[in-house]
């Protein structure tokens, strides 16, 4: 389904274009609605995956909350890898949005890298983290609460 809407323009038709990935958005967006977790089944996180790419297209500004209120019961349940490649897809777009030196990035940075941490990936995590803080340092401050957080995940990290 992706591969045919990317070879459909938005310069064609721009507001033909909205409506059909804000449809498909709706229709995946309520499949993935995760009633029990207990019950998460692999068609919920297929459909995530879908709903994940349409509102990547369709509202960028609402996309952030959206994601982690939606990704958060398959992360309670430790469905990890499915969640990486979401991870990922949203620090790129935060990268186009809000740059790669602003805030929000860095907290994706570390909420990824939290994630690899989770599952025993701390060689993946550890350039995730430094990065993070870096950011933080420069763009917030050494002493600023999200800095302060950052590094003491990492740390963290660092003693288990």
């Amino acid at each position: 389904m992706q591969e045919y809407l990317q070879t459909y323009s938005e310069k064609d038709n721009p507001k033909k274009y909205q409506d059909i990935h804000q449809t498909l958005f709706v229709y995946y967006d309520d499949l993935a609605t995760v009633e029990d977790i207990k019950t998460i089944t692999l068609e919920q996180e297929e459909a995530l995956v879908e709903a994940n790419y349409h509102k990547q297209i369709i509202d960028t500004e609402s996309y952030v909350n959206w994601f982690y209120k939606k990704v958060d019961p398959f992360n309670r349940v430790a469905r990890y890898e499915l969640q990486i490649s979401l991870f990922e897809q949203l620090i790129q777009l935060s990268q186009r949005t809000v740059g790669e030196e602003h805030p929000e990035y860095a907290i994706h940075l570390n909420n990824l890298a939290a994630l690899l941490e989770s599952m025993g990936r701390y060689e993946e995590a550890e350039p995730l983290y430094r990065q993070a803080i870096a950011i933080c340092e420069k763009s917030l401050g050494e002493d600023h609460p999200n800095t302060r957080q950052i590094r003491q995940n990492f740390a963290n990290m660092n003693a288990q």
